[in-house]
């Protein structure tokens, strides 16, 4: 039977602390990071469904949005810079 020292369950303790907070800091970015632009195209542009059929239209309609999400923050940033 194996014995565990002190040293090493401190050692084990600091190292799930460690992986602890890495988790915390993901998920306190994840919820500005990512849910921003879906709560922006589903409450501002009132985008609830797709218009297109199949998987391959739904992805590409998908991603127009998501482009014109980005210019459209392209665009804000911009005009704070020259105001």
């Amino acid at each position: 039977m194996r014995s565990v020292t002190a040293q090493e369950i401190q050692q084990a303790a600091r190292h799930l602390s460690d992986q602890l907070t890495e988790i915390k800091d993901k998920k306190e970015r994840r919820g500005t990071e990512v849910e921003t632009p879906f709560g922006d195209l589903k409450y501002n542009r009132q985008f609830d469904r797709f218009l297109l059929c199949g998987l391959e239209k739904a992805d590409h309609e998908f991603g127009l949005h998501c482009i014109a999400h980005n210019l459209r923050k392209i665009n804000q940033i911009e005009m704070k810079k020259v105001a």
